[in-house]
Formats: structure tokens, sequence, C-alpha cells
């Protein structure tokens, strides 16, 4: 083996494995972070049907409530709600 190509190699690995772990452009990196975005939206959309489904039966809708149908706290609720709030598809009374 010539020194090129023993240099060549260990260099190849090492970029490899750069390109999966650097922080904040790694693919693991923007893996975990499309993770995260799509359980947002899922829990989102679980809270938008449940809030419609309390609608429809013409049930008062608390934060206590939903928090425990999409097993969360109410804090957590409360910054998940935000989003829909500020697209007017939800409205925060009380």
């Amino acid at each position: 083996m010539s020194v090129m190509s023993q240099l060549i190699l260990p260099g190849m690995i090492i970029v490899v494995i750069a390109s999966i772990f650097w922080p904040k452009q790694g693919l693991l990196w923007k893996w975990q972070l499309g993770m995260r975005i799509t359980f947002m939206r899922v829990l989102i959309e679980d809270a938008l049907k449940r809030l419609y489904d309390q609608e429809y039966k013409g049930v008062k809708s608390t934060l206590q409530n939903i928090s425990g149908s999409l097993s969360i706290s109410g804090n957590e609720t409360a910054k998940l709600l935000g989003r829909p709030e500020t697209l007017g598809l939800v409205q925060v009374k009380g």
C-alpha cells in the first residue's frame, strides 16, 4: 500500500463519521429534528381532534382534560396549543 492510500481511507472514514454526527448539520441531528417536528405535529392534531369532539358533544374543554388525553403536562399542553391559537384554529377563554 502506498502512503497516499493509507491516508485516504482514514480521511474518508472521518468525513463519513463527521457527516453523520456533526452538530446541527449532520444526518443524525436532522433526523432527530424531523422526528421531533413530526411528534409535535401529531400532538397538535390529537389536541385539535379532542377539542373538536368536546365542542361537538357540548362539553367545555379544559387544559387538564386535554393534557390527560395527550398524556403530557399542563405546561406542555399550553405551549402546544399556542401554535393553533396563533393560526386562529383555537380560541382560549378564561
